[in-house]
């Protein structure tokens, strides 16, 4: 049965916007942001939301239409998502890693009614609407304006992409307003929230997973962190932690890999109630790593882009089950099957299957993969994964990763775990290269924190891991990334020449 503050939740807020607005009503003085130009309370950051909101309006964005936003800055982007949002305008953000085709493409296929940048954003055959200051100062002297929120739960909010690491066009998919409130709301409540939380997000605040943590946190009168521009290094990006009194964290493992570059002796943040990783596999060797050096307070995030956020392991999970992603949210339901659609009991890999009620109705202008991915009511995804006897969730990598080298199913994560037990190893990626003759064969590649030699690399794996062992270890300066922090692995497999 839903819980009795999920019901009430949901016959009162229409729009994502409104926790946070009851918030700045109730608490107009409480810190809402936090950067290193300075701050905004609650009211002013309301304040800004609604002139920027109004100022949208202004020029012919109206409810329903979908805007571009396209701004070099976080703090532009956070008042320009909330006041779409508010207006009840559904958005898609379109981050530096995006080039100017995909751009465009992407305004053809959804129909932009504008695109919220500046000059150097601009999208060619689309309006274009400047976006809010970037500056903290002029934000909080906003003139007030009048601009009431949308209430219609069956307008857009947000698009959701693929992240295009394995297709060359990304799928899209619209959340409503309606279930980005139940998306909100079907999330574990061990993650700390209120208003003593300090949440800096070092992803893209427009990526789903930030997106959700940021209006959780302003939802609950927490203060949202953002570093703005690249805070330059590992010893700057400590001292930002350590002087924005920041106690929770959301960002990746590589994140967490710069992080941990710093941590010499004792915990190097002690401080942390929470180190949130989501959108990326974590070995388990560096789980182990975080908890030792950084903080125990390891949160693991499983989120899918057309489900939501899926699993969530809380620090005692993650310390006590290998590889696991958690235990799934409330709301979400899922099955775990083998090739041939029959349910497989806990110990076995099989295909996950989902849905819940933040899920996609389908692809924007894609019937055919719509088709196929959902069927009877369920989410097909490729992802492998295992249920626990207790029933938390550990996840392999997806099915279309699989090599398959000699008639052997080799697993990616299988390599780059033991490539990270090895302690010259900081980062790891395995990927194919194809062979005629022999089908895929398994390369990786690696971020090394010592010297070593690709000869002692390949060593060091046929000892664990012998038929299944990569056939070359490349050692490079860095693995090449998309916004989300998933390894471009193509761009890998072009640097091998069998």
């Amino acid at each position: 049965m839903e819980p009795a503050r999920a019901r009430r939740r949901h016959r009162a807020a229409v729009n994502v916007t409104d926790a946070f607005f009851e918030r700045a009503r109730a608490a107009p003085d409480a810190p809402a942001l936090d950067t290193a130009q300075g701050g905004l309370n609650y009211a002013e950051l309301a304040r800004a939301v609604i002139a920027a909101q109004h100022g949208f309006a202004r020029e012919g964005l109206k409810p329903g239409d979908l805007a571009g936003v396209a701004v070099p800055r976080q703090v532009q982007q956070l008042v320009a998502m909330l006041a779409l949002a508010r207006l009840g305008a559904g958005q898609i953000p379109l981050g530096d890693s995006d080039p100017p085709l995909l751009r465009a493409e992407l305004a053809r296929r959804l129909k932009l009614a504008a695109v919220v940048a500046g000059e150097a954003g601009a999208v060619a055959g689309v309006p274009r609407i400047e976006p809010p200051s970037d500056r903290v100062d002029e934000l909080r002297r906003a003139p007030q304006a009048q601009a009431s929120a949308s209430t219609d739960g069956a307008l857009p909010f947000l698009v959701r992409r693929s992240s295009g690491t394995t297709a060359g066009v990304p799928k899209l998919g619209l959340l409503t307003q309606a279930q980005a409130l139940r998306w909100l709301d079907d999330f574990a409540e061990t993650v700390p929230r209120g208003p003593a939380v300090r949440y800096l997000p070092i992803l893209d605040i427009g990526l789903v997973g930030a997106v959700h943590g940021v209006l959780r946190c302003l939802g609950a009168g927490g203060c949202l962190v953002l570093a703005g521009e690249p805070v330059g290094g590992e010893q700057a990006a400590l001292e930002f932690v350590l002087r924005h009194g920041v106690n929770y964290i959301y960002g990746t493992a590589v994140h967490a890999g710069v992080l941990l570059k710093l941590a010499r002796g004792p915990l190097l943040l002690p401080q942390l109630d929470a180190f949130a990783i989501g959108s990326t596999l974590i070995p388990d060797a560096l789980r182990a790593d975080i908890r030792a050096r950084l903080t125990p307070n390891l949160f693991v995030f499983y989120g899918i882009n057309e489900v939501g956020m899926m699993t969530i392991a809380p620090p005692e999970l993650v310390a006590r089950v290998p590889g696991t992603v958690g235990f799934p949210v409330p709301g979400l339901e899922i099955r775990i099957v083998d090739d041939a659609e029959r349910p497989l009991p806990p110990g076995e890999r099989g295909l996950l299957r989902a849905r819940g009620p933040a899920m996609m109705n389908g692809y924007l202008d894609d019937p055919e993969e719509t088709a196929r991915a959902f069927r009877d009511g369920w989410f097909h995804s490729s992802d492998i994964v295992e249920l626990t006897a207790e029933g938390a969730l550990i996840h392999h990598g997806r099915a279309d990763d699989v090599m398959i080298f000699d008639g052997i199913n080799i697993v990616p994560s299988e390599i780059e775990s033991a490539l990270l037990r090895h302690p010259a190893v900081a980062e790891a990626a395995a990927f194919p290269v194809r062979s005629d003759a022999r089908g895929d064969l398994p390369m990786a590649a690696v971020v090394v924190r010592s010297a070593t030699t690709e000869e002692e690399l390949l060593k060091f794996c046929r000892g664990r891991l012998g038929v299944r062992s990569p056939k070359r270890v490349l050692i490079v300066k860095e693995l090449p990334r998309n916004a989300s922090g998933k390894v471009l692995k193509r761009e890998l497999a072009a640097l091998v020449r069998p």
